[in-house]
């Protein structure tokens, strides 16, 4: 007869756990799980973990699949004759004048079977008499002693072995508290003190339940510095003395109304004892002195400083595992979102992909998130799309440029900011990785502007300014587990990275190191910019004025836009057969755009009037 697992678990009133059965054997309680079966070559195996007989149970079994008595094969009495366990720990239940009531005998693989005794002998099974719990006698004996509630009666043995303590628990195991037991505890003040997982706490809640309302006072402790699924015993044997004990025990909180919400474990929070906390020599930097690995970055400035342009090449550094200005990064996807739009940052990727990624050969994990998302609301959609598109491999850093475009709300609100660094640290803990937000600077030029609760939240502040040579300055303000005052120079160098439908070259920058007390290259123009150029300079030469960059900043010659305007009006030559004057606005609007974005020219706005000037 050839039976499955399923079937001899039917068939024994057992079940199946992995690929054996545990049912009960022979004249035990249907719940008891003292004999284990498992298949062996058209036969079965059977082993008893209550020493019963192994014919026995070969009888009992073969009675119950509907098989005639044999023999078993040989290698299956040797095997189940080799797994006999050792004698395993009774604990004896008694009544309260003190006669035999229950026993629980257990191995210490915790498998345990039950006894009750009818008067004269032990017999199989647990019986169907009233259930008392365990030291019964030792409880009332001492009717105004508090009673420690325990998971299991080793818990109990080794509490009362402290001295001059009244512990007790319940037969069965963890959430088996059966009412018949409630009575002997009317009255009574009483400490529970659950095991140091989930199920502990599931007990605990039920006695709490159970004996609400029927005992006088009831507390429940949780033991200081257990790791997960220890217990009293472990407590004690951790060095619990009977003080300590009694320490806690006035301590633990009083519960006399409704039963407390106690929390469910949560298998992610452990309390670390101070002689498991190791120094871990993990990377901490996402790029070395400059970015952490895990965290949240600012990197702010004022708009145009090229704070956008720097993030972008580090991030790049990052993505493709090179060093950045003999610095090392931590590799691995990133992911740019651009709430600016693409065509910016577009333009960015063509040409750090002409200047440095020439003859470069493998896949480069960078992601573009080109459109504007209100991060509060929007997030869980970014991380779902970014797992979607990543898989099991997580982005190490998660770039947002910037905070502006994707808030809805105000900077300065202490709930709106609360909420997007809520948010932000959302992805954090989604992919452990880097977390970047591209912000503005205050009206001061000193500091960031917005509320204080995004100053608070961060592990990392990098300011970003320009100097009187329009070089990048950009410098380490603060690092919650590093040093500050980290500094990186650069410069922008203008490239050519392609043309549009109208035949004008389409251009970007690059990044590039320099030194800070060095002469900065020359700035290049691109071919499809000079008539700007032009313009510019000879209208600075006819009606060019001094001019204080905001107030305080560097001297340069500046002139209004307007002027400026007019000579590329007059220098303009139209290469199409339409209106001539259409096609100059539009050729002056775009290429002074690009050349304010690529960081040729500087402006700003004196006495109602725009002015500009060139950067050299």
């Amino acid at each position: 007869m050839h039976l499955s697992l399923k079937q001899f678990a039917e068939a024994l009133g057992g079940e199946v756990r992995g690929n054996q059965v545990l049912a009960p054997g022979p004249g035990h309680a249907p719940m008891d799980r003292s004999m284990c079966v498992k298949l062996d070559r058209g036969d079965y195996v059977v082993h008893s973990f209550a020493n019963d007989p192994w014919q026995e149970c070969r009888d009992y079994i073969d009675q119950k699949i509907g098989a005639p008595k044999s023999e078993p094969k040989r290698d299956a009495v040797t095997h189940a004759s080799s797994r006999v366990k050792t004698k395993p720990t009774s604990y004896d239940y008694y009544n309260a004048d003190g006669t035999p009531r229950l026993r629980v005998n257990r191995f210490v693989t915790k498998d345990f079977w039950q006894e009750h005794h009818n008067g004269s002998v032990w017999v199989r099974g647990g019986g169907n008499l009233p259930r008392v719990p365990y030291r019964l006698p030792e409880l009332l004996n001492a009717p105004d002693a508090a009673v420690l509630i325990v998971e299991g009666e080793k818990d109990v043995d080794n509490v009362m072995k402290l001295g001059n303590f009244v512990a007790t628990t319940n037969s069965g195991g963890a959430c088996n508290w059966h009412p018949d037991l409630n009575h002997y505890f009317k009255d009574r003040e009483i400490y529970i003190l659950p095991d140091n997982d989930e199920v502990g706490e599931k007990h605990a809640r039920k006695v709490y339940e159970q004996l609400h309302g029927v005992a006088k006072k009831i507390r429940i402790l949780r033991l200081p510095g257990l790791r997960d699924k220890q217990d009293v015993s472990d407590w004690i044997e951790f060095g619990g003395t009977r003080d300590m004990l009694l320490e806690l025990l006035r301590s633990a909180p009083a519960y006399e109304g409704s039963p407390p919400q106690l929390v469910e474990a949560d298998s992610r929070i452990r309390l670390v004892p101070f002689d498991e906390i190791k120094l871990s020599t993990h990377r901490r930097d996402l790029i070395k002195g400059i970015i952490p690995r895990v965290g949240m970055t600012v990197v702010w400035g004022k708009p145009k400083c090229g704070k956008s342009f720097w993030l972008f090449d580090c991030l790049m550094h990052v993505a493709l595992g090179w060093e950045y200005r003999g610095r090392r990064t931590h590799q691995g996807p990133v992911v740019y979102c651009s709430f600016e739009g693409q065509s910016g940052l577009e333009t960015r990727v063509e040409a750090f992909r002409l200047q440095r990624l020439d003859g470069y050969i493998g896949p480069v994990p960078f992601y573009l998130q080109p459109i504007t998302l209100d991060l509060v609301k929007e997030h869980q959609a970014l991380i779902a799309a970014i797992r979607a598109t990543l898989g099991e491999r997580p982005a190490v850093a998660v770039a947002l440029d910037t905070l502006n475009r994707s808030l809805t709300g105000s900077e300065s609100s202490d709930e709106h900011m609360s909420a997007y660094v809520k948010a932000a640290d959302a992805i954090r803990e989604a992919f452990g990785c880097a977390v970047i937000i591209v912000h503005h600077c205050g009206h001061n030029d000193e500091r960031m502007r917005g509320h204080s609760s995004l100053v608070g939240a961060l592990d990392a502040e990098i300011s970003v300014r320009r100097d009187s040579e329009d070089r990048i300055l950009v410098e380490v303000e603060l690092s919650k587990d590093g040093p500050a005052g980290a500094r990186v120079v650069s410069t922008l160098e203008a490239i050519t990275v392609g043309v549009d439908e109208d035949g004008d070259e389409i251009t970007s920058c690059v990044v590039s190191p320099c030194e800070e007390g060095g002469s900065k290259p020359r700035a290049v123009w691109p071919k499809g910019l000079r008539l700007v150029h032009e313009a510019i300079s000879a209208a600075v030469l006819e009606g060019g004025a001094t001019h204080c960059i905001g107030g305080d900043g560097p001297m340069v010659r500046a002139v209004p836009v307007k002027a400026a305007r007019t000579i590329h009006n007059r220098r303009y030559v139209s290469t199409g057969d339409g209106d001539r004057t259409e096609a100059e606005r539009k050729a002056w609007t775009r290429n002074f755009k690009q050349a304010r974005e690529v960081n040729l020219i500087g402006g700003e706005h004196k006495d109602g009037q725009e002015l500009v000037w060139l950067i050299s």
